[in-house]
């Protein structure tokens, strides 16, 4: 019987005739009885037809049902196919592959919108394949890693890894019960020979740049995957007397091996402070309830901790914190809190860590009140100051204030949080919403009384927002400014940042921020790598594991390196190019300039029509403050003709490659001034990293009218007559940190 009559055998590259009632089985096309088959022709497999080519993104879904169950090739339009989601690899053996590289969250680049949503997800489900291992197994025994290998700790499958091009049968699955995402395609492939994926080498501590690593002190932002020593899901009490179940490792055995990767993150991370989410809620130096150790869990993790790093080289900050005009036990009352972890002769705490005023509910009820209202972790924010060389105390050391967050996740949401509204905030909007608002009025009170309070603050931390929701905006505008970029989780195979550094104004201006950077050892990799057990067969439990830093957690930590009291001298007011008779000026707030300026040819030909006489200006901008604008003005030595325009070489949103494009400007006898934004066209980068880079240059038509009006044509300056004159770069504070919808 042939395998397509549910089970038999099927010479491979046999053509049969097949009658049926046609129909669909969990989204698979199949016949129906009565049928009948006839053998039309015995081949072999070294006669199959060639499989039939897609190209991501496809134009529509009806092109996957129009090949169902016929060999298929399937390229990127653009690029490779690109590993975007592996979270199901170790389950059930299965990827997601994306045309061209990972697949973003919508508003991790787009202001929240329900119609932009919608066809956001609609074009990331005609731009992915689903990736089968050919089996209905559930925890296959072997699983493809990277250069054709099986998959072990060493030899991983991490998101971004990319193949040319997979081989094999298309299939379809889907239940029908809606657990499909927007986004997802139900189409897949199963294919007829291992694809060849390969990837960066995964990231190292060495990799964190120097001018972090080597910062006078680094901070980071740290998920520890649900750390407790209460085991599997015991009940205990939080400190405040509530009664919680675990939700961490669930025997001893997993808790070691969650234990020594999250040491390795810690260990590689070397911070000064770190501020921890998803820790146990279950004390400090005795612990409330069982455990498996005799420890609470920040005790634990501390001992571990120095267990590697030497004796007493890390302290935890500890309750009872100060709450208003009285003090609380612990910071909220769920099964996690957060927690603070510091380096004893580096830094000393400035009096106690403070929480928001647990007795002010109407004040601070989004982290305080009814959690079916709210759900928000309660912040904790610790003053320290820097220790003398030879880790004593120093009074005069400089300040600086620290405030870790867990804002409400987007897994779930009452009426009161904010029900999805489908414009890419998901669950619990409202919640975190009403977070960022009581979290700045609380910051405005200098919440950990020091008589002295230092304007460098840095609120840390999940936010459960990605950087264009509302809750991210409402904290900017509140006097902070998001210093990190990047992304640091996916979720079914989007990817953006939950997880947020921002730096109060005063500390983003002032030029101690040496760099901000995401270690990216987590959320890339398989989560069958992380410390668990379950499902896994003894050999799996084996090769799969190694006590290292790579998935210690679904996050990515964040760390930054400041430069206290050793600010960066401000970038020269003039400047000279290198044509004779330049200069500039230069007037700045946040914004600066990497280096002078300077003037180069053009790339490629002039666009057709136009005439490029001047040469490029190229420089770059940084610490704008990501997606910051400036505005620059151009002055020239005398007016510039009629129709004249400002051309930019770069890639843009609607093409990638670098192209000719016009920007918007304005135009007025002899100067031209327009307005760039970090990450959006006209910043070479394409990202919203805070730098903007720019060659630019001002075009002329062919026939640009002369003075004299129509017919005549207009004298083009030289380059040698044209020496770029007079430059003023004119960075306003009021731009500089406007934050704009990228396009």
């Amino acid at each position: 019987m042939p395998a397509f009559m549910s089970g038999g055998a099927c010479p491979l590259g046999t053509t049969y005739q097949v009658n049926g009632v046609p129909g669909e089985y969990n989204g698979q096309t199949q016949l129906g009885s009565p049928n009948t088959y006839t053998v039309v022709y015995q081949g072999s497999a070294s006669n199959l037809p060639a499989p039939v080519t897609i190209q991501l993104p496809v134009p529509d879904p009806t092109v996957w049902e129009r090949y169902e169950g016929m060999r298929v090739k399937v390229v990127a339009a653009s690029g490779r196919l690109v590993v975007t989601d592996n979270y199901n690899l170790g389950r059930y053996g299965g990827l997601t592959l994306a045309g061209g590289g990972l697949q973003t969250q919508y508003t991790e680049l787009n202001a929240p919108d329900t119609q932009g949503n919608l066809a956001w997800l609609n074009a990331a489900r005609l731009n992915q394949i689903q990736l089968d291992d050919g089996s209905s197994r559930q925890n296959p025994g072997l699983l493809p890693g990277r250069n054709g290998q099986p998959l072990w700790a060493s030899n991983t499958l991490r998101a971004g890894d990319s193949t040319d091009a997979v081989i094999g049968y298309l299939d379809q699955f889907d239940d029908g019960k809606g657990t499909l995402a927007l986004h997802e395609n139900s189409y897949r492939i199963q294919p007829t020979a291992p694809p060849m994926f390969s990837g960066d080498a995964r990231p190292v501590a060495h990799d964190i740049p120097a001018a972090i690593r080597d910062a006078g002190i680094k901070v980071a932002s740290v998920n520890v995957l649900n750390y407790f020593t209460t085991l599997g899901t015991a009940n205990f009490n939080t400190p405040l007397g509530n009664a919680m179940g675990g939700r961490g490792a669930s025997n001893a055995a997993e808790f070691k091996r969650q234990e020594d990767k999250l040491v390795a993150k810690l260990l590689g991370l070397d911070a000064d402070v770190m501020g921890l989410m998803e820790i146990q809620n279950n004390g400090f130096a005795t612990p409330t309830g069982t455990t498996s150790n005799g420890k609470s869990a920040i005790q634990s993790l501390t001992d571990a901790l120095n267990a590697r790093a030497g004796a007493d080289v890390y302290a935890f900050v500890s309750g009872p914190f100060k709450s208003g005009s009285t003090t609380v036990a612990a910071a909220g009352n769920d099964a996690i809190t957060g927690g603070i972890l510091y380096k004893r002769n580096r830094l000393t705490p400035v009096g106690p860590a403070a929480v928001p005023d647990r007795a002010n509910l109407a004040q601070y009820d989004a982290f305080w009140g009814p959690p079916a209202q709210n759900g928000n972790r309660v912040p904790i924010a610790q003053t320290f100051q820097a220790n003398r060389v030879d880790g004593s105390p120093d009074r005069g050391g400089e300040k600086f204030t620290v405030v870790v967050n867990h804002f409400k996740s987007k897994g779930s949401a009452t009426v009161e949080q904010g029900m999805d509204q489908d414009d890419g905030q998901g669950n619990a909007y409202l919640a975190r919403e009403k977070a960022a608002a009581q979290l700045l009025a609380w910051m405005r009170t200098h919440p950990t009384g020091d008589a002295d309070p230092d304007p460098d603050v840095l609120l840390l931390g999940d936010f459960n927002a990605y950087s264009q929701e509302k809750a991210i905006k409402d904290l900017v505008a509140g006097g902070f400014q998001k210093v990190s970029s990047g992304y640091s989780y996916s979720f079914d195979g989007l990817w953006g940042s939950l997880d947020h550094i921002f730096a109060s104004n005063a500390l983003q201006a002032s030029g101690q921020i040496a760099g901000v950077t995401k270690w990216h050892i987590n959320a890339e990799e398989p989560a069958v790598l992380d410390y668990n057990t379950e499902y896994n067969s003894a050999d799996q439990v084996s090769s799969y594991y190694a006590a290292d830093a790579y998935r210690a957690s679904d996050h990515n930590p964040l760390l930054i390196g400041l430069n206290l009291g050793a600010a960066r001298a401000a970038p020269a007011t003039e400047f000279s190019l290198p044509l004779a008779g330049g200069a500039g000026t230069l007037s700045a707030t946040s914004c600066r300039l990497a280096a002078t300026p300077t003037l180069a040819s053009a790339p490629a030909a002039a666009p057709a029509g136009w005439q490029l006489p001047y040469p490029l200006l190229s420089f770059q901008a940084q610490d704008c403050g990501q997606q910051g604008s400036l505005t620059m003005t151009l002055t020239y030595p005398q007016a510039l003709p009629a129709g004249a325009q400002l051309w930019k070489w770069g890639p843009t949103a609607a093409n990638p490659a670098d192209h000719w494009y016009t920007l918007p400007a304005r135009i007025d006898g002899n100067t031209v001034t327009f307005t760039l934004t970090d990450g959006a066209d006209g910043d070479a980068d394409r990202t919203a990293n805070g730098v903007i880079v720019d060659p630019v240059t001002v075009g002329l038509p062919l026939a640009a009218p002369g003075p004299g009006g129509p017919g005549t044509v207009a004298a083009v300056p030289t380059l040698h007559e044209w020496s770029m004159v007079l430059l003023a770069l004119l960075m306003l504070g009021s731009a500089a940190h406007r934050q704009r919808r990228r396009r």
